[in-house]
């Protein structure tokens, strides 16, 4: 279920146990000073970071595979100035002011738009 406000981008096909090939992922929330995610391949307790979830993911193009990113956020996009860590999975490269830290290979699932 999507909070108010959210929408669903893109979806794709994760393990929930490591294989041959693969890295774990820990995704994180924290509500302060409001809601945001981190996504990265060691968790963190520092700062009030909660765990979410975890999956894994291959490390390199599988056939039939696609090219996930995982993107972080240290600056504001409007005053850029400093703001609370942030993380995203896109599926394109990252632009400014969001930084590029890893890419992931899952398969891409169907999608549907939540009203």
């Amino acid at each position: 279920v999507l909070e108010e406000g959210w929408r669903c981008l893109f979806a794709f096909y994760a393990f929930d146990e490591m294989i041959p090939g693969t890295t774990r992922y820990y995704v994180q929330e924290q509500f302060e000073p409001h809601q945001r995610i981190r996504v990265g391949q060691e968790p963190t307790y520092f700062h009030g970071w909660q765990d979410y979830a975890t999956f894994c993911a291959f490390d390199v193009p599988m056939p039939g595979a696609s090219r996930f990113s995982v993107h972080f956020l240290t600056q504001s996009p409007e005053t850029r100035t400093a703001v609370a860590e942030q993380s995203r999975i896109f599926f394109g490269d990252a632009w400014e002011p969001w930084q590029q830290k890893c890419n992931f290979y899952a398969y891409a699932a169907p999608t549907m738009l939540f009203d």
